[in-house]
């Protein structure tokens, strides 16, 4: 690029040395604006090259208090969050709150499914039912439909323990809403669905022991694995 610079430059002085003090003809304005053009080019390319090579994160986005609360880990509760964009009325929260039972409902499926396989664990070990059938009766469709009826049952006594309101550029309001429920709320309700247990087991022994205290152990064990889940950290055994 300089190599080039200079014969253009050499040529530029030669012509107008030629021309001496006449009026410049349109060639030389040409090569002129040429000239300027490659320096500027060249200056553009410099300053590229001496900037420092980034790679961009993008920009930060904070966490409502509602999420945050949902996905404390210290959380003694089942919590779920959702939020609702709309134009300002009082049924931003509403329907914020409903969206979060909804999420709640999922979790509470998934948990109840997952406290069923470890109760199983437990009694297996004891030799009280076959761990194999037992397993694929928890998860099979007849086990999940009933799980299900029984998760929108219970996310009616979710309470609102969190919800923040905020203003949007476009005049909207977007609201945040965390709902929970009382892990031994849900323990007590399967308990006493006799339907779920029936479904997964025909050993008598079995549905004993899902009354007793060893129920409720493995409940609370099952908590404390899901609510680790959704902190994103473990237990230890």
């Amino acid at each position: 690029m300089k190599t080039k610079m200079s014969l253009l430059a050499v040529a530029v002085v030669m012509v107008m040395a030629s021309c001496g003090t006449s009026k410049q003809s349109q060639s030389d304005l040409m090569m002129m604006q040429m000239m300027q053009m490659m320096m500027q080019n060249q200056g553009g390319q410099q300053q590229q090259q001496q900037q420092p090579a980034t790679s961009s994160l993008g920009q930060e986005v904070a966490k409502s208090p509602a999420q945050l609360y949902a996905e404390d880990p210290k959380a003694e509760s089942i919590r779920a969050w959702a939020f609702y964009n709309g134009f300002s009325d009082d049924q931003l929260e509403a329907v914020a709150a409903d969206l979060a039972r909804g999420n709640l409902s999922n979790s509470l499926t998934v948990f109840v499914q997952n406290a069923l396989e470890n109760f199983v664990d437990r009694l297996s070990k004891q030799g009280l039912t076959n761990e194999g059938i037992a397993k694929k009766k928890v998860k099979d469709d007849k086990t999940t439909s009933k799980l299900k009826v029984v998760s929108e049952n219970l996310i009616q006594g979710a309470k609102v323990v969190k919800a923040n309101r905020y203003r949007q550029a476009d005049g909207t309001e977007t609201a945040y809403v965390c709902v929970e429920l009382d892990p031994s709320v849900v323990a007590n309700k399967i308990r006493n669905e006799a339907e779920i247990i029936n479904a997964i087991s025909d050993n008598e022994a079995m549905k004993i022991a899902f009354k007793s205290h060893m129920f409720d152990e493995t409940m609370q064990e099952s908590f404390e694995q899901f609510r680790a889940a959704q902190a994103g950290t473990t237990v230890a055994q």
